[in-house]
């Protein structure tokens, strides 16, 4: 993009990665599991990522509360955690 006529090269975004987590499933009870959220660099400035939980081999409502919203990175911060219940 340019600014008064100065070409300035377009930012470069983090990369954001989710690791995958497991838990061992039982019939009674309620058990978190906890997702770490990973930028592939620190930034200068606080980055914020939306997520939202999705129906795979666990089903909302049945195996596990739908979640969704917004992790914020403060400057200088590359991992965050999300628990999913």
């Amino acid at each position: 993009f340019a600014v008064n006529g100065v070409q300035n090269p377009a930012p470069v975004l983090p990369k954001v990665t989710v690791a995958d987590a497991t838990v061992v499933e039982s019939n009674s009870g309620t058990k978190n599991i906890v997702f770490t959220v990973t930028l592939d660099k620190a930034d200068t400035a606080p980055v914020s990522v939306a997520y939202a939980t999705s129906n795979g081999t666990a089903t909302a409502g049945s195996d596990f509360t739908a979640k969704s919203g917004t992790v914020t990175f403060a400057a200088g911060v590359t991992s965050q955690q999300i628990s999913v219940a």
